[in-house]
């Protein structure tokens, strides 16, 4: 069936670094690591806020950029607090805000600058899958927590070519919440809670996820408010022709894989979540060989304005099925590499 399952790379500690601890699996990944070891960008500032040269500037809310000739020259901030603007200069600008964030701050400064509202066609998303399962032969066993954790476990599903890719990873019901199943069964509370206790062990879920390309009518823009309010943004995300194909297609393959692991799927559960229900988005800005409006080189350096850098997934030009966040960290470290 072209599928693979191994060990997940996952961006965790297996011993101390610094001022962050090894993960001893407590298995609070979704609620952000106590111990630090799972990794966030706040623990990259930290670092950042012990070096002389490096000035971080907290409460404000960027709102735009502004400047001549096609290059920036200031930025304007509000501070998150209330107040008058602030504005910030330099001589050379990175956005690196995430996807949406980064775009709306582009399509805020060109609304100001121009009175014009564009849009940026192309937004990305991965279409997530969620199967759940039941291994059979793990029923009444016990829960060990040391081999039954959070995404530990990833699985592959190669395509005719190498985009069509497939990944996904194994939800381990440790890290999710148990009330709403237990809620859920029609039985009273204390026989939800042991016939849970008994299945708790071969209960997971199989997150699944597609790749994505960039189509026009996929966009972003803003709405400008009334009275010079702050404008809102505004997403539009189409699934394409061949998406049905290709969800029926995943599923059909999952369930086949999961029966010759000895799981089964229970009907009626597996969910296909919404487009544009992911977190990562990408594509409003792409890497493009062409001098387009809201593009950029291949080294993200913005085609509309000379000083001004993008450093995060609204450059990608394709999306793979996840997880991008590596890819993420090495993009914004070969453009950092650049300036």
């Amino acid at each position: 069936h072209g599928f693979y399952l191994g060990r997940s790379r996952v961006a965790v500690l297996s011993q101390p670094l610094g001022d962050r601890k090894a993960c001893d699996y407590l298995g609070r990944c979704l609620w952000g690591c106590p111990r630090d070891s799972l990794y966030t960008p706040s623990a990259t500032l930290r670092e950042l806020r012990r070096h002389p040269r490096f000035r971080y500037v907290g409460g404000v809310y960027v709102e735009h950029f502004a400047g001549n000739g096609g290059k920036i020259d200031r930025i304007i901030a509000s501070p998150v607090g209330g107040g008058e603007p602030l504005e910030f200069t330099a001589d050379q600008y990175v956005l690196a805000a995430g996807a949406l964030c980064s775009s709306r701050i582009v399509l805020e400064s060109h609304y100001r600058a121009t009175g014009q509202v564009a849009e940026l066609p192309g937004l990305m998303d991965n279409r997530q899958l969620m199967i759940p399962f039941i291994t059979l032969r793990m029923l009444g066993a016990p829960s060990v927590t040391h081999s039954y954790q959070f995404h530990q476990v990833a699985l592959g599903i190669s395509g005719a070519e190498p985009r069509g890719y497939v990944h996904g990873q194994i939800t381990a019901l440790k890290a999710a919440s148990v009330h709403p199943i237990v809620q859920s069964m029609p039985v009273d509370t204390r026989t939800a809670l042991a016939l849970f206790r008994a299945t708790h062990a071969a209960l997971g879920v199989a997150n699944v996820w597609l790749h994505d390309t960039r189509r026009p009518g996929n966009l972003l823009t803003i709405r400008p408010g009334p009275d010079g309010d702050r404008t809102k943004m505004v997403m539009r995300y189409q699934v394409s022709d061949d998406d049905g194909p290709r969800v029926a297609h995943t599923l059909k393959t999952m369930k086949r894989v999961l029966r010759k692991l000895g799981a089964i799927v229970p009907p009626g559960m597996t969910r296909v979540l919404p487009p544009g229900s992911s977190i990562h988005y990408a594509g409003t800005l792409p890497m493009t060989k062409s001098r387009e409006p809201f593009t950029c080189d291949s080294m993200g350096r913005s085609h509309d304005w000379e000083n001004l850098y993008y450093a995060d997934g609204a450059t990608f030009p394709f999306l793979p099925a996840k997880n991008v966040t590596y890819t993420l960290m090495a993009n914004a470290v070969r453009v950092a590499n650049t300036l």
